[in-house]
């Protein structure tokens, strides 16, 4: 699936106007590591977004997930407003019996940012998913979490969640018609994963 964005632009960008006239642009993260102050500093304002007890465990979380056969550039993504980060969200790749599909890690956004951050954020990113021909979507979310995205527990599609995740925590949702079928099977998490939830 990487290979369909082989010879892109580094960078995909989609420019929003709030109702504040201020501009959010979204784009990749940089392969550099220079992005890596601002990601924890949002994570530090938003320290509920990666399911994690402390903004600490969540940034450690994320380096080693950066490190891991799961990471993938195109979903890795940034959103700026007048030149600053305010807002950061990752998905990685994760395996369902056979098939692999895409899990949200988390989305972290600053309060002090622009309102529509956090949605414009997720509706890119999403966008870049079903692009890259990924067809379902994993999350550990409220149900109505993801713009255009209907969520459910894995366990109401035959699919058993990693062992310590309890019951009806891990849901999974269509990225395109009929992306879940009947997928069945255990939900693998690269060993980076180690201590998430």
């Amino acid at each position: 699936m990487a290979d369909f964005f082989a010879g892109k632009p580094l960078h995909v960008t989609t420019t929003h106007k709030t109702a504040e006239k201020r501009q959010v642009t979204v784009r990749w993260e940089h392969d550099d590591g220079s992005d890596t102050a601002d990601i924890d500093r949002l994570i530090a304002l938003d320290p509920d977004s990666f399911a994690k007890a402390s903004p600490t465990d969540a940034c450690n979380l994320v380096a080693r997930l950066h490190q891991s056969q799961v990471y993938l550039q195109m979903t890795s993504q940034i959103a700026e407003c007048d030149g600053k980060a305010v807002g950061y969200v990752l998905l990685t790749q994760v395996r369902v019996g056979e098939r692999t599909h895409l899990l949200l890690v988390g989305c972290a956004c600053d309060p002090a940012g622009p309102q529509e951050t956090r949605s414009k954020l997720l509706s890119t990113v999403l966008h870049t998913a079903r692009a890259g021909f990924y067809s379902a979507l994993l999350a550990v979310c409220e149900p109505d979490a993801l713009p255009g995205v209907k969520l459910s527990p894995v366990e109401e599609h035959g699919i058993t969640p990693p062992s310590g995740i309890p019951t009806g925590r891990l849901l999974i949702g269509e990225l395109i018609p009929d992306g879940i079928g009947t997928l069945g099977g255990t939900v693998t998490l690269d060993p980076a994963f180690e201590g998430w939830l």
